[in-house]
C-alpha cells in the first residue's frame, strides 16, 4: 500500500523474523555489517523504502538521518493470543543523502 520498493530492517531480530514469516517480501539489511557477508549488496537508491525497526532500538536515527524523505507510519504489533509481544516503529524514507547500501538476506 505505500508502494515501497522493499522493506528496510537495522536488527537481526527483525531482519530474521521477516525473511522466515514473509518469504515473499523483499527485504534489505541495513546498519548490519558484520551479517550476511555472503548475501548479495542491494544499493538504496531511488525509492521509496519501508523501514521497520523494533521499537526503541538505537539505530533508528541512524537509519532515518541517511534520508532526505522521512514519513512516520503507524506503528506495527507483533501479537500472540491477543497479546503484543514486540512493537515496530515504521517510516516510509526516501532520497538517500550518501551512497548507502545494504544486503538481501
Amino acid at each position: 500500500e505505500t508502494g515501497a520498493r522493499a522493506v528496510l530492517a537495522s536488527d537481526y531480530e527483525t531482519t530474521a523474523w521477516l525473511r522466515f514469516y514473509a518469504p515473499g517480501l523483499a527485504v534489505i539489511a541495513v546498519a548490519q555489517p558484520n551479517r550476511y557477508l555472503d548475501a548479495p549488496e542491494a544499493r538504496l537508491d531511488a525509492g521509496p523504502w519501508l523501514y521497520v525497526a523494533e521499537h526503541g532500538r538505537p539505530q533508528n536515527g541512524t537509519v532515518t538521518g541517511n534520508f532526505s524523505v522521512v514519513s512516520e507510519r503507524a506503528d506495527l504489533a507483533r501479537m500472540r493470543s491477543g497479546k503484543t509481544i514486540t512493537a515496530y516503529d515504521l517510516w516510509q524514507v526516501d532520497g538517500p543523502r550518501s551512497s548507502m547500501q545494504g544486503k538481501k538476506p
